[in-house]
């Protein structure tokens, strides 16, 4: 018991030494100009980046889907939710195979995966009229 106990605290020790030697390294580091000139070219890289404004974009795309399907009526607003389970557009459940189509859509245009009890709620409206 007593040879275990001392195992156990010498790991601790060695544990403990390791964290304060990569915290220590990590201090190094960020006070580095290596550090800022890291964070500045992802912060660059991530503004020049498209999907910087395409967060919004899928909505739009999907509403201008949803007019051409028939599914809302051009200028109409429509509540939509979408889950892993379902596509409600105004509170009325979609048929499966378009409720697949526009979770792949979603789905393919905010690179995510809706799962478990994910839900996108959103109203929309199309911008243009028929």
């Amino acid at each position: 018991m007593q040879a275990e106990q001392e195992r156990l605290r010498s790991e601790g020790d060695r544990m403990r030494e390791q964290g304060d030697k990569i915290r220590e390294e990590s201090r190094e580091y960020m006070n580095s100009g290596d550090y800022n000139r890291a964070l500045e070219d992802a912060l660059k890289r991530e503004l020049e980046t498209p999907r910087a404004y395409t967060f919004m974009a899928p909505r739009m795309g999907m509403t201008e889907e949803m007019v051409e399907e028939g599914l809302v009526q051009p200028g109409e607003e429509a509540d939509v939710i979408l889950t892993p389970d379902k596509l409600k557009i105004n509170g009325k459940k979609m048929p499966e195979n378009i409720h697949q189509k526009y979770l792949r859509m979603y789905e393919q245009q905010q690179g995510v995966e809706l799962s478990g009890n994910s839900r996108v709620e959103f109203k929309t409206k199309s911008r243009r009229s028929m």
